[in-house]
C-alpha cells in the first residue's frame, strides 16, 4: 500500500513519473525479497511518501534526531504475512 501524506507527491503519479517510481519500488521490494525468504507468502507492507519535516518528527520520534531522513523502515515482527512500513 502506498500512503501519500504529502500533496506534492502527486505529480510523481502522472503516467510517466508513476512508472519510474513503481520501477523503482519493484527493484526494492525484488532485493529485500531475496534477504528475506523466510516470509509468508504473499506478503505486504506499506509505504509512506512524506515530507522533511514529518520525517524529521519520525525520526525523533523513534531514534531521538531531530532532523529528516531519506527513509526509516519499520519492521513488523508479528505477522508473517505484514512485513511493515517504510517511511
Amino acid at each position: 500500500m502506498i500512503v501519500i501524506e504529502d500533496a506534492r507527491w502527486h505529480p510523481f503519479l502522472d503516467q510517466t513519473e508513476h512508472a519510474k517510481l513503481v520501477s523503482i519500488m519493484k527493484r526494492a521490494i525484488k532485493q529485500a525479497m531475496k534477504q528475506a525468504k523466510h516470509l509468508a507468502s504473499p506478503s505486504e507492507f506499506t509505504v509512506m511518501l512524506t515530507n522533511d519535516a514529518q520525517m524529521a518528527v519520525l525520526n525523533q520520534q523513534f531514534r531521538q534526531k531531530a532532523v529528516p531522513t531519506n527513509v526509516l523502515s519499520f519492521p513488523d515482527h508479528q505477522d508473517d504475512h505484514y512485513l511493515g512500513d517504510i517511511a
